[in-house]
């Protein structure tokens, strides 16, 4: 496509490792391959997402104010945490106005659904807004907060979605909508190593300390194991910042993730005792090496979430073990390249992974479909695809404008 020499703003608030700085990356990369130039806004200086757009030479600015958000959606904590965030946020919005008409992007895109409030100031600036909804509606599909998110989302230029599943669920209209999963691209390039059939089977999770993605599941699935050549690592943060250093405000305000940080904790210890081996691996830049040396990927989520594990799974022809939700319909099917446990039901996701430690034909078979299923949906080339077309009908429909 020849280029329309125009500028893209994505806006992105979270910047630390993670698939959100991932997603970041891998969509400035695909809006400089169709032909505009990506321009990255971060809150603070010298994050790990900054280094990481140097390393890709993509441009980026820094210590913008904090993204005007609504973090309502089905992983958040609640109603109220949303609207405290959000009141307390607020005082950035003319900051925001400033950043962007020094910027002066064509067009602005908010990498995440819970930066709705966002749209009205991009759209007071006259810039054409397309808002990608990361994000599962909460609960209730009808209830008055998401009625409030649909009215502010269909204000933007074009919205849009991970999954079909999502796009339905939201039913947002009056504006254009778009299926564009995640790219799982370069970042991840590498082989499954071939393993002897000694080794210990390695059941990777990445979801750090953290309940919504799943900690306590997995560490109490381990206690219903019995073989002990399997092995559990776990990766991501460890919880020590709410554990160690929180002062005693922050510290009720995070009750329930600290008291489950020192639960999981406490029964890894005792497990580990038994001869049962987790190993707690904490925040890692490159994750490629543990993809490349695991067996199982478990994404043992405790609300409906999004599935980055299961791509990136795919890359290294691994299986994934993930909960029955209607929104993993899109990415898993049980016993073509997963397999899919009762959510809440800790032994039987812990037969799940006794199921395939042992069984390595029954691993390669689901890896492999991982794998092409993975390089279907969500190869970078797939996803330039896709993007060029919704931002040359936003081109389009600038000349309305």
């Amino acid at each position: 496509m020849d280029s329309l020499a125009n500028r893209v703003l994505i806006i992105q608030h979270y910047t630390g490792i993670g698939g959100s700085a991932l997603a970041s990356i891998d969509m400035a990369r695909v809006i400089n391959a169709v032909g505009y130039n990506a321009v990255v806004a971060l809150p603070k200086v010298g994050s790990p997402l900054a280094k990481m757009l140097q390393k890709y030479e993509i441009e980026y600015i820094e210590d913008c104010p904090d993204v005007i958000n609504f973090t309502y959606h089905n992983a958040s904590s609640g109603i109220i945490k949303a609207f405290i965030k959000h009141i307390l946020k607020i005082r950035y919005k003319e900051k925001w106005k400033n950043i962007l008409k020094i910027v002066a992007p064509d067009i602005v895109l908010l990498n995440s659904g819970a930066q709705n409030p966002m749209i009205s100031i991009v759209r007071e600036e006259g810039i054409p807004c397309i808002c990608y909804v990361r994000e599962t509606i909460r609960y209730r599909a009808n209830n008055i907060f998401n009625i409030i998110l649909r009215n502010r989302m269909a204000k933007a230029e074009a919205v849009l979605f991970l999954s079909k599943f999502d796009m339905r669920q939201w039913r947002i209209e009056n504006t254009k909508q778009y299926v564009i999963p995640e790219i799982v691209g370069s970042q991840f390039d590498g082989q499954n190593m071939e393993k002897k059939v000694s080794d210990p089977i390695i059941v990777l999770y990445l979801g750090g300390f953290n309940y919504e993605k799943g900690v306590q599941e997995i560490v109490k699935a381990f206690s219903f194991i019995k073989e002990k050549n399997i092995k559990l690592e776990i990766l991501g943060d460890d919880g020590t910042f709410l554990y160690d250093y929180l002062n005693f405000y922050k510290r009720i305000l995070y009750f329930k993730q600290i008291k489950i940080i020192k639960d999981s904790r406490k029964l890894i210890t005792e497990l580990n005792k038994k001869g049962i081996q987790i190993n707690i691996r904490g925040v890692q830049n490159n994750v490629n090496k543990w993809y490349e040396n695991a067996d199982i990927v478990v994404f043992p989520v405790k609300k409906v979430h999004q599935a980055r594990p299961v791509y990136e799974a795919g890359r290294y022809a691994l299986p994934v073990i993930v909960p029955d939700y209607e929104n993993f319909e899109d990415s898993v099917t049980d016993g073509e390249n997963g397999l899919v446990y009762q959510k809440g039901n800790v032994r039987d996701l812990a037969d799940k992974i006794t199921k395939l430690a042992g069984d390595r034909r029954l691993r390669e078979y689901l890896g492999e479909n991982n794998k092409i299923k993975t390089l279907k949906y969500h190869e970078e080339k797939v996803i330039r695809e896709l993007m060029e077309k919704v931002i040359l009908d936003l081109h389009e429909m600038g000349k309305t404008i």
